[in-house]
């Protein structure tokens, strides 16, 4: 058996034809980002990898709108390992994502794709999920940043959950060094969602 093709297309599910956003200004204006393939996007099928599990949510996730509120563009949907287990970034039917670094290398995961499209300059920043390293692993393997924020800092409404006690948005981005205004805006995309999730 022949082994699955890695190419640099794996790490998109969907992209969009123009990203989608919905305010011109605002303090992330003109930044693109995509989100990993089980953040719900309004009209846009979920699959978490799993063509066969797909269904098309009528509203955003709380992220994903808190994001798009503040200017910021949403060019697609990424992959993943399927419904968000597994640590290689090879597991998923639209095919293993590359290393961004090495070829030789996996890309980690399971939020392969968003860590990619961020490592590759396809997007300035990229959301994914962080359970057990899904956003840490594939961060350090492609040598960007991997934010996993204090559980409940951003709500996970509209997330399809791997744990859900324990699963956390991540956020992907190149560096953290500060250089002005855009350090700013990107620590506004943390700072302006807080939105928190309690379990009782």
């Amino acid at each position: 058996m022949n082994a699955p093709s890695i190419s640099a297309a794996n790490a998109w599910v969907k992209t969009f034809p123009s990203p989608l956003f919905t305010h011109a200004d605002g303090p992330l204006s003109g930044l693109k980002f995509a989100v990993k393939d089980n953040i719900d996007v309004a009209g846009v099928p979920t699959t978490a990898a799993c063509p066969d599990f797909a269904f098309t949510p009528s509203t955003h996730a709380t992220v994903v709108d808190r994001l798009l509120g503040a200017g910021a563009q949403l060019v697609g949907k990424t992959n993943l390992d399927q419904f968000a287990c597994g640590l290689n970034g090879t597991r998923s039917p639209f095919g293993p994502v590359p290393n961004a670094v090495n070829a030789a290398y996996v890309s980690g995961g399971s939020s392969s794709g968003s860590a990619f499209t961020v490592a590759s300059g396809q997007v300035d920043f990229a959301l994914g999920t962080d359970t057990a390293g899904s956003g840490r692993v594939p961060a350090g393997l492609n040598g960007i940043v991997g934010l996993k924020p204090t559980k409940g800092l951003i709500s996970t409404h509209g997330v399809l959950p791997a744990s859900r006690s324990v699963d956390c948005i991540s956020i992907f981005a190149r560096t953290c060094r500060p250089h002005g205004a855009y350090c700013c805006r990107r620590w506004d995309l943390i700072h302006r969602i807080p939105t928190p999730v309690r379990f009782s």
